[in-house]
């Protein structure tokens, strides 16, 4: 009997032909994450982000892809981080249009390393973990996520080699820029993606365990200013009205609304105010990470943020915040979870166990499930220490976990449609 995987009904019975034609040149795929992992693509630099592109670009155009740069939108001046360029374009590549399953595939350039810190190339690969079983390789971004963006390429070149065989699927392929701040250039074009096909695949690493992530919470930034009025410390402090003391309150009140048993979290930092300790300081700000699980969280967080305002310009202190709550929460929906117990069976078959899991971090899903496109995220290889100089992932999963999303795309493309038989 095959294996299962756990806690789901539907029955797969053996690999399928797509996969099979990943796993057979998984050599070629570990060169491609090579290449990939050397281009550093940390902190929006715009010159790796564009040889990133160039990397995808000629990939998927052997495929047949069409790539077309659809321009982004400037992040709020007020949003934190500031970076080098705060208008990247997505790059989206359309496929060759046989009129079958609209299959939207979706990963980001960008890492989360410094393109001039030490940590910019991938190792040999021929280390194992603790237990002597795996193949591990470390690099930036090995895992988070241009292993990820390399389990597209081998899906879309398996799907092309099986040509009929495989069923009709119509992709596109949309390459983020920056998501590992906030997806802020990104969000609408990526929304107005979202109608425009039957299903979402992000390539997000899996967890840990092997599990998929099917639901996360929601994130978002907020800046909280205080104005106050300056004065010499020593002669009239008195007159003074503390900015630094207001902003204070305001975090204290912030800190107080949080609910982690309902995913509820509110991040301060960085935090900047004041100049000298002999001059009552007249502004101060702090920004301010925010985190919830689901749609009453989001509401209540709105609510937390819209209580620390007070007083104007004219009634000093005065406390006010700017808002963007960029990713809505994913939930796990009946459709998704269908989709991904059936990937489970799949990887099951490949020697990967997974389960369905979640996570309160955030990813592009959030923003194409937000669009209503049922969406299957951490469908990525397995790895681990993500936004680390040790990052590091399991080169043998590259190819088996790739192989069982190419299996489930040619099977949904076979059966027409997105629901699972059985």
């Amino acid at each position: 009997m095959a294996p299962r995987a756990r806690g789901h009904g539907v029955s797969v019975r053996a690999p399928g032909p797509v996969g099979d034609w990943i796993v057979a040149r998984s050599a070629r795929w570990e060169s491609l994450l090579r290449e990939m992992v050397d281009v550093t693509s940390g902190r929006c630099d715009p010159r790796g982000l564009e040889a990133m592109r160039d990397v995808l670009r000629r990939e998927l155009e052997a495929l047949g892809g069409r790539p077309e740069l659809v321009a982004g939108e400037a992040r709020p001046d007020w949003i934190w981080p500031r970076l080098a360029s705060d208008v990247e374009p997505l790059l989206v590549i359309r496929g060759p249009k046989r009129g079958g399953i609209r299959v939207l595939f979706c990963g980001h350039l960008d890492t989360v390393f410094d393109p001039g810190g030490p940590f910019v190339a991938m190792t040999d690969g021929s280390s194992c973990d603790a237990a002597g079983t795996d193949r591990v390789a470390t690099g930036p971004g090995v895992i988070d996520m241009k292993g990820g963006l390399v389990s597209i390429v081998a899906i879309l070149a398996a799907l092309d080699a099986a040509g009929a065989s495989a069923g009709g699927v119509d992709w596109t392929v949309a390459l983020v820029p920056d998501e590992e701040i906030g997806s802020l250039m990104s969000a609408r074009a990526l929304a107005a993606l979202a109608p425009q096909h039957d299903v979402g695949l992000v390539f997000e690493p899996c967890r840990d365990n092997g599990d998929l992530v099917l639901s996360r919470g929601g994130s978002g930034q907020c800046l909280v200013e205080a104005t106050g009025r300056a004065v010499h410390a020593g002669r009239e402090p008195e007159k003074g009205i503390n900015a630094v003391d207001a902003l204070a309150r305001a975090i204290v009140m912030l800190g107080e609304s949080q609910d982690f048993t309902r995913g509820i979290a509110l991040t301060a930092g960085p935090v900047r105010g004041g100049e000298t300790a002999n001059i009552v300081p007249d502004s101060a700000a702090a920004w301010v990470g925010l985190r919830w699980r689901d749609a009453e969280g989001e509401e209540s967080i709105r609510r937390a943020v819209a209580a620390v305002e007070r007083g104007s310009p004219d009634a000093l202190p005065w406390v006010r915040t700017r808002l963007a709550l960029s990713r809505p929460a994913k939930p796990l929906t009946p459709q998704v979870e269908a989709l991904g117990r059936e990937l489970c069976e799949l990887l099951a078959l490949r020697g990967e166990s997974a389960g369905i899991g979640h996570s309160g971090g955030v990813s592009d899903a959030n923003i194409l499930e937000g669009a209503g496109l049922p969406t299957l995220d951490g469908i990525g290889p397995r790895g681990g220490n993500m936004h680390r100089h040790d990052e590091f992932i399991r080169l043998d999963s590259l190819s088996r976990r790739a192989a069982a999303v190419g299996d489930l795309v040619a099977m949904i493309a076979a059966r027409g449609g997105v629901a699972p038989h059985g």
